[in-house]
């Protein structure tokens, strides 16, 4: 008898680790397929912006309901971080992807988006014959545009207004002609309700004084900075013109050009701005209900 109960002793203890063993399993499951309770309140808000950590570059993916914009993309190596963002939140249609300026950190794969999705419009800078761009990756790309069915080319500069959806999107540079495709960078304010994104480029200090010259008011909730940080844009008029409450960097980990600068960090903190950059935190995603914004980094950050 007692040969008999320490089998069913063992026995007992083995049914337990399994089980034990299998809660375990699934609890970890769980949290790949649950979103985390931080993100599950803000994913069903109707207005999300994704800025994708496309590395030492720009990749943007702005969703509304149906509509949905690409601005940028990044380099060749930043093509995973954009088809893993527009992967996830089921995008197959672009309403417009926008080029912000002809630089290969920002549109190096947009022939690879017209490729791999159906891409209904193109807006890009109104170039003139002597400064059209003659890089492959632009050419690469106004062919793509070209190949797509029923793609329209939007050539935009200061003072367009274009409304995808429920979005008002408001060019307010370039107001003139360059040879600098930094400063042939469209800055455009996206518009959602009460809310409000103001998209850079590479735009540097001198657009950035075109813009407020002109009287246009640019006043926006979130910043994109220009030129990734750099010192040479987000200069303290134009900053207290858009007088952003948050801002966003997207700039690759320990890059070469030392973005962002201290100089940028310093004016941004001075004016109570919030700062997320990619560097620091990988893909940045901020969501909003056309009153507010939410995120989960915004939320870690009131937590330290």
């Amino acid at each position: 008898m007692k040969a008999k109960k320490a089998t069913l002793n063992r026995r007992t203890r083995l049914i337990l680790a399994a089980a034990a063993a299998a809660a375990v399993l699934a609890a970890v499951a769980l949290l790949f397929v649950l979103p985390r309770a931080s993100d599950k309140p803000y994913s069903s808000l109707p207005l999300a912006v994704h800025f994708a950590d496309v590395g030492q570059g720009d990749g943007i993916v702005v969703l509304c309901g149906d509509t949905a914009i690409v601005i940028d993309g990044g380099e060749e190596r930043g093509w995973e971080a954009m088809r893993q963002t527009l992967t996830e939140n089921r995008v197959e249609r672009i309403a417009c992807y926008v080029a912000s300026h002809p630089h290969a950190d920002h549109i190096s794969n947009a022939a690879k988006l017209f490729a791999s999705y159906e891409v209904e419009s193109l807006m890009t800078t109104a170039f003139t014959d002597l400064n059209r761009p003659d890089s492959q990756f632009y050419l690469d790309m106004m062919e793509a545009a070209k190949q797509e069915e029923n793609c329209r080319v939007i050539e935009a500069g200061g003072g367009d207004t274009f409304e995808f959806g429920q979005l008002k999107l408001e060019v307010f540079s370039p107001l003139s002609q360059t040879a600098d495709y930094n400063d042939m960078s469209l800055v455009i304010r996206m518009t959602y309700k009460n809310v409000s994104f103001l998209f850079t480029g590479d735009a540097s200090q001198n657009a950035e004084r075109q813009i407020t010259d002109s009287g246009a008011e640019i006043r926006s909730t979130v910043l994109k900075v220009g030129h990734h940080g750099g010192e040479d844009a987000t200069g303290e008029m134009f900053l207290e013109s858009v007088a952003p409450q948050y801002a966003v960097i997207s700039c690759g980990f320990r890059n070469e050009y030392g973005h962002p600068h201290s100089e940028v960090l310093d004016r941004l903190k001075a004016n109570g701005v919030k700062i997320l950059r990619t560097d620091e935190l990988g893909t940045v995603s901020l969501y909003s209900d056309g009153r507010q914004i939410f995120s989960k980094e915004l939320d870690e950050q009131a937590e330290q």
